[in-house]
């Protein structure tokens, strides 16, 4: 594949699909979450290569004249790679420090083109995910406009009903199937923790802090975000390991990393021993080490050969007392979890830092 890009300067439809898929699965074709970042990095630059986000009209290209058309090449599979990408690009976006790709009016015209058209039974729920993706793409710019200027005196409690209400709506439109369909269920809940997570931006301007009203509502978004992240972990016990794709994983993560958040988080105006006396960290991810056992031994019964899940297990284990929280001693395997079912399960190896990923779990 770097071949055909890097040396061969190929660009096309099957290349970029190809990357795609590598990015759904990256669990078991990648090297770590910089590949991640690489991958979708080219899937972005392939899109634009292949003017797949531009619209049909002039090209205005110095060599051919300003009135010569721009034919671009766009079928539903070209439509479905671009929506795609940008519903990849978006989740990863928002668990990783990387680029997000934007929203742009020739994505909704490649949405409403294959909704219409319904050449596939899936095309619909790419289109689903896409327009979840966006809502949670704005909640991130609005969560980099606070962090880099917050001393503006917005207060943030101010930015998360609009975006709560844009979510239930297009929820509302969602058929039934759709909204039990796994990726969906795991797409509305990140987007709902990276809406409530402004929450955790506390303006620095004295006038945004004064509101007792503002504040009062910034509290029940914290207790929001906090029901949405112990949501996001017990999905994972809903939908097992094996069959987990990037999106579903990381995203996942990413909830587990902001209840550390929310966990550790000194504020007047949120009690942390919320999530310590409803949440244990360290045996939650005891538990997941099970689920990777579990998970190993079933590849194995099929292959006859242990699998990655087992090398998961093992890091779990190994790493789990290493996130104890300040009143909490580091637990044994036999450690219970106060106030989760034994089905609240989550992703493996969590580093509650900005960079965080798999690491060595999955020998990422």
């Amino acid at each position: 594949m770097a071949l055909k890009l890097l040396v061969d300067g190929e660009k096309s439809l099957d290349l970029l699909l190809t990357i795609l898929v590598c990015m759904t699965w990256a669990l078991y074709f990648t090297s770590g979450k910089q590949f991640l970042g690489i991958l979708g990095g080219l899937a972005r630059s392939l899109i634009s290569d292949l003017r797949f986000d531009k619209p049909q009209g002039p090209c205005w290209c110095p060599s051919v004249g300003p009135n010569a058309e721009d034919k671009i090449a766009r079928t539903n599979e070209s439509r479905r790679a671009h929506v795609a990408c940008f519903a990849l690009s978006v989740m990863i976006g928002a668990t990783f420090p990387y680029e997000m790709m934007q929203w742009s009016p020739q994505l909704e015209i490649d949405c409403d083109q294959l909704v219409s058209e319904k050449e596939s039974e899936g095309d619909s729920l790419l289109v689903s995910l896409a327009r979840i993706s966006r809502i949670c793409h704005q909640a991130a710019e609005v969560s980099r406009h606070l962090s880099n200027n917050s001393s503006s005196g917005t207060h943030t409690a101010l930015h998360i009903a609009p975006l709560i209400a844009s979510l239930d709506r297009l929820r509302s439109t969602f058929s039934e199937d759709q909204l039990r369909h796994e990726s969906v269920t795991a797409y509305i809940t990140t987007t709902e923790v990276v809406i409530y997570e402004l929450a955790l931006i506390h303006p620095s301007n004295q006038i945004a802090r004064s509101s007792s009203m503002l504040d009062h509502r910034r509290t029940d978004y914290l207790m929001a975000c906090f029901q949405a992240c112990k949501s996001c972990t017990e999905l994972f016990s809903a939908y097992g390991l094996v069959s987990s794709t990037t999106p579903t994983n990381v995203i996942i993560a990413y909830g587990l990393k902001v209840l550390h958040r929310l966990a550790t988080l000194d504020d007047p105006g949120w009690d942390p021993t919320i999530v310590h006396q409803a949440v244990d960290i360290v045996g939650l991810l005891e538990r997941c080490a099970a689920i990777a056992e579990e998970a190993n031994a079933k590849l194995k019964a099929e292959l006859g050969e242990d699998s990655v899940f087992l090398l998961a297990a093992q890091q779990l284990r190994n790493s789990a007392p290493n996130w104890s929280l300040p009143s909490q001693q580091p637990h044994t395997r036999d450690s219970t979890m106060e106030g989760w079912t034994s089905e609240a399960l989550d992703l493996p190896s969590i580093d509650f830092s900005d960079e965080f990923w798999l690491n060595a779990t999955f020998n990422l």
